[in-house]
This record gives structure tokens, C-alpha cells and sequence, in this order.
């Protein structure tokens, strides 16, 4: 008995011995990982919040993930589901760590128009490090004072007046066509490089002043490919990061724009063609500024290029989803001449910009917007701390508003029954920021009726040319830096037969 008394006491301590290191073993790594968590966690929330104001107020709820990383690496893993899951779970406002910053995510046109109309008091232009090192401080969106940014904006919104977007007319056109043609000579085409391509081209052209044939579009789109797809990253300037890249690829973007203005001084000022933002921006600024005007154009055609080639992509994937919507389009454009169309003929066209705003209203190209908190203010019975970036999500806003019935179908004719948000109207301030494409406040962006009118020439184009099919009706989009199809929206595209 006293032997089986010894066994069992053995046994039990031998079993708590093996127990105890085999939750050293594989218990430590969960435990330090909890850790690590909870001290960032609490250093953030409690040491970084450096003001008293509302400090009966608590932050929003959320998660920050490791030090220094925050929730980054999970932010561009899981694309758009990272910013849904969280609104699911916290709802319109709460916190995160990415790209280097803490910040305050928050959504609903009640919140956004509070944020957009609050800049210099409650909030300045913030966007994360590495997007602001890529594009500079000359750049309109990174400029912090409101002064200096609306001296900048005066001279840069010349460039989208009506007069000067009549001039651009039919190099647009011209491009779009030449663009189709060749789309339906191939037969088969992945959409989003394409209409990549597309947009470059544009951009080159009206904004650049480059005069590209395919070798020189292609070369210059791959350098600024790699400028757009490694800025959003972690703010580390060492070889091998994103950050890096970017940065090495503007360089020689800026070298291409510096050669691209000593061609246009070595041609006589009376033989200059004259209509690109770039020549604008020569005969407004002094040699002294060319770096300024260098950057300029980097952001315009960062603003524009990108952005347009994802809502026209977009425009791709949900026509071709929509067959009726097509037919709808043919039947409003019927005989008309395409070819001649001023900014005056526009407003006859009404359901080809719904379709526009649809397509923006369901992808926005940009998903979301940042701002810097210069004061602690409430939110939503929240406080949103000095010093932190609040992040006011477009795309949320425009999923979730009440505003729109059956928000997730694609539904032109609702724009029929929705107010009118092109112009600011005492009408409609309280809920035109349910539609935030453009933002909205000081800094709404000033291409938007550039934009608009591409996209409006594009969709009246490509539904009187061609036919297209979608090879994959399905197709999963990814998000970061603009919405795009995964599988890059494989078409089949042929010519109309008749399209009268």
C-alpha cells in the first residue's frame, strides 16, 4: 500500500512536472504574445492620449495590434474585410494602427461632414508617413497650412475650368477611341491593366504634356507603377521596403518631367500646342519653382491616374454586369455624333452620368481620407485624441447611408429620386456627404470635373463601339491602393456591328 502511496505521488508530481514545462514550452510564445498586445494596447490609449480635454470621455474601441507595426500586416492581408469586420464589431467609430499611425476610423455622412468641415480648427490634412514623403511637401493634399494650400489651390483649380476642360476634349477622345479599337482587334483583354494604361495615357497627355506612343507610355507607366504600389507602406527608407522603392521610382519620374520641360522651352512659345496642366504651370511659375511644378504634376497624375482607372474598370465590371443598363446608355446616346461633343452637351446625357455616379457611389476609388486631430473633440460620445489621425472612411459611408435603398445593387435610375450633389445647396447640406467621392470641406478635390468628364466620355464611347463580355462575373476586388479585380477583369471584346 505504501509503495502504491509513493507510486501515485511520484506519478502526480511527475505528471504536474511535465505539465508545467509543456506550458512553458507552448504556453510562453501565446502568453508573451498577449503581452506584448495589452502593454502596446495601454501604452497608446493611456501615455499617447497627451491632453486632459473631454478626459471624461473614453477613446472608441478597437485593437492596435503589435508595437510600432500596429495592425499593418492584417490591414493589407485582408484588403477591405480588415476595415468591414471592425465596423461590424465596434460600429461607425473606433481605433487602429496602421501605416505607422493611430488612428480613428470612422464612418456615416453625420461624422464626415463634421471632420470635412472642421479643418484648422478641430483637425489638418494627415496622410500617412510614407504617402507623404513620396509625394512631398509641395504637394496641394500634404500642404498643413490652410494659407499656403489655398494660395496653391487658386493657381491649380485653372486647370480644371470649363474653358480648359473643352481643350482636353478631344485628346480624351481621341485616346479613349484609339484604345477601344485596339481592344477589339485583340478580342481578349484583362480590363484593369488596360484601362491602366488607358488612364496614363490621359494623364501623360492633359496633364504632363508628354506626347507618348505606346514604347514611351509603357516605359513611363512601369516607373510610375512602382511609385504608386510601394507607397502605401511602413515609413522605413531602407533598401528592399516599400517605402524605398517609392521613392527611387519618383526620382526618376521627376527626371522624365525636368527632361520633358526643357523639350517644351527649346520649342517657340507660339508653336506650343499649350493645353497641358504642365504648360499652365510654366507660364504662371518662374525657373525657380520647377521642382514645385514637378511635384505638382506628380500628384496630379497620382490623383488622376489611378483613380480613374479603377472607376473605369469598374465601369467595365458592373456594364458587363448589366446588360440592360448597356441598352439604356445605346438608347439615350441613339444617332448622335460623339465626335463633337463640348461640355455644353453634357446635361443631355443624363442617364450615362448616373451610371458614373453609381459606379463611384459603389466603388469609390479612393476609400477613404485622412486628417491629423489638432484638438481632442467628441464624437459619437467618444473622444478623439490630439495628435492622433482620424481616417473618415468613403466607401463605409457610402455601403452603409440610409440614404440609398438596397445600398449593395449596382442601380443607376435611384440618382433619379436622389438629390443633386454636384453643387453645394442649402438643399442638400446635410446629406451630401453621404456620397463623399470627391470629398468634401477646403480640400475637396479640385480634378473632379476632369474625372467626371472622363468618365463620362468613356462610358459614352465604349457603349456605342464595342460589345464586351465578362470572363469572370464573379471576380474578387481588392482595394489597397484602389478597387481592382483580382484576376485583372478578363473581356472579350468585339466591335458593334451596327452602332447607329
Amino acid at each position: 500500500m505504501l509503495i502504491d502511496f509513493i507510486y501515485s505521488v511520484y506519478s502526480y508530481i511527475f505528471s504536474c512536472y511535465v505539465l508545467y514545462w509543456g506550458l512553458v514550452i507552448v504556453g510562453c510564445p501565446a502568453i508573451v504574445h498577449v503581452l506584448i498586445k495589452f502593454c502596446w494596447n495601454y501604452y497608446i490609449t493611456l501615455w499617447c492620449v497627451t491632453d486632459n480635454e473631454l478626459s471624461h470621455l473614453p477613446i472608441p474601441p478597437g485593437t492596435l495590434g503589435y508595437p510600432f507595426i500596429g495592425e499593418t500586416i492584417e490591414f493589407i492581408r485582408k484588403n477591405d474585410r480588415f476595415y468591414k469586420s471592425r465596423q461590424d464589431k465596434y460600429g461607425s467609430v473606433y481605433r487602429t494602427h496602421v501605416l505607422g499611425r493611430p488612428t480613428i476610423r470612422v464612418s456615416g455622412a453625420h461624422n464626415l461632414r463634421k471632420i470635412l468641415m472642421s479643418e484648422n480648427s478641430y483637425v489638418s490634412s494627415q496622410w500617412p508617413p510614407s504617402i507623404r514623403k513620396v509625394l512631398g511637401p509641395y504637394a496641394l493634399s500634404m500642404m498643413d497650412d490652410i494659407h499656403e494650400h489655398k494660395e496653391r489651390k487658386r493657381l491649380l483649380i485653372n486647370l480644371f475650368l470649363p474653358d480648359a476642360l473643352n481643350d482636353h476634349i478631344p485628346i480624351i477622345r481621341k485616346t479613349i477611341k484609339h484604345f477601344i479599337d485596339e481592344w477589339c482587334q485583340k478580342g481578349k483583354i484583362l480590363g484593369y491593366p488596360q484601362c491602366r494604361n488607358l488612364a496614363f495615357i490621359m494623364a501623360a497627355k492633359c496633364l504632363a504634356g508628354f506626347e507618348c506612343d505606346n514604347e514611351m507610355g509603357n516605359e513611363l507607366s512601369t516607373i510610375y507603377q512602382s511609385m504608386i504600389h510601394n507607397m502605401f507602406s511602413l515609413p522605413i527608407e531602407l533598401p528592399g521596403f516599400g517605402l524605398y522603392k517609392a521613392l527611387k521610382a519618383k526620382k526618376q519620374l521627376i527626371q522624365r518631367i525636368s527632361e520633358n520641360i526643357q523639350k517644351l522651352q527649346n520649342i517657340p512659345v507660339d508653336d506650343r500646342k499649350g493645353v497641358s496642366a504642365l504648360d499652365f504651370l510654366l507660364r504662371e511659375e518662374d525657373e525657380n519653382c520647377r521642382f514645385k511644378t514637378c511635384e505638382s504634376i506628380v500628384e496630379l497624375m497620382f490623383a488622376s491616374h489611378d483613380t480613374t482607372s479603377s472607376a473605369m474598370c469598374s465601369c467595365l465590371m458592373f456594364l458587363g454586369k448589366y446588360p440592360n443598363v448597356i441598352k439604356k446608355v445605346r438608347e439615350e446616346i441613339g444617332s448622335d455624333d460623339l465626335d463633337n461633343l463640348t461640355l455644353n452637351d453634357f446635361p443631355k446625357y443624363k442617364y450615362a452620368y448616373n451610371v458614373t455616379k453609381e459606379v463611384l457611389r459603389m466603388t469609390p476609388p479612393v476609400g477613404a481620407g485622412y486628417r491629423k486631430v489638432l484638438k481632442s473633440f467628441q464624437l459619437e460620445g467618444y473622444k478623439i485624441p490630439k495628435g492622433w489621425t482620424v481616417a473618415y472612411g468613403i466607401r463605409d459611408t457610402h455601403h452603409t447611408s440610409p440614404l440609398y435603398t438596397n445600398s449593395d445593387v449596382f442601380n443607376p435610375d435611384r440618382w433619379d429620386d436622389l438629390p443633386n450633389f454636384d453643387r453645394i445647396t442649402p438643399d442638400n447640406l446635410e446629406t451630401r456627404y453621404n456620397y463623399a467621392t470627391f470629398g468634401g470641406g477646403p480640400r475637396t478635390c479640385i480634378g473632379k470635373d476632369f474625372a467626371k468628364l472622363v468618365l463620362k466620355l468613356f462610358v459614352l464611347h465604349v457603349c456605342k463601339s464595342c460589345d464586351w463580355k465578362l470572363e469572370n462575373k464573379d471576380a474578387e476586388l481588392y482595394y489597397i491602393p484602389v478597387p481592382r479585380a483580382v484576376d485583372g477583369l478578363p473581356l472579350v471584346v468585339q466591335k458593334r456591328k451596327n452602332n447607329d
